[in-house]
């Protein structure tokens, strides 16, 4: 009865550790932008697990009237984690601006706001 307690017990844990891993990998997906007034320029970063296959994401510039002004096709080798695209922010139009990353079937976003 012991010995089925204690297997039953470490199941549970390669289960858990199984979930949190996976849950962290999720945590892992994301895109996040940074404006550098004094460079004049918006750079985005997205970030994902590490890939085990060439990869290609999509970047999705929307403007604040909803319109996308740049669509970019970006490639991702083998065993790389993120991607990077920027814009000059000069002649930007103000407003809340909207960064989307199309990966696979998964889109993943994030807003920054010119001023």
């Amino acid at each position: 009865m012991n010995f089925l307690r204690n297997k039953m017990k470490f199941f549970l844990l390669i289960l858990s550790t199984i979930v949190i891993s996976l849950s962290a990998n999720d945590n892992m997906k994301k895109v996040d932008c940074i404006i550098l007034n004094d460079e004049n320029s918006i750079i985005c970063k997205y970030n994902n697990t590490r890939f085990e296959t060439e990869s290609t994401v999509i970047f999705n510039w929307i403007e604040p009237s909803g319109e996308i002004t740049r669509s970019r096709k970006m490639f991702i080798p083998v065993g790389h984690v993120s991607v990077y695209d920027f814009r000059f922010l000069f002649g930007r139009k103000k407003g809340e601006w909207t960064l989307q990353v199309e990966d696979l079937n998964n889109t993943f976003e994030t807003k920054f706001i010119i001023e």
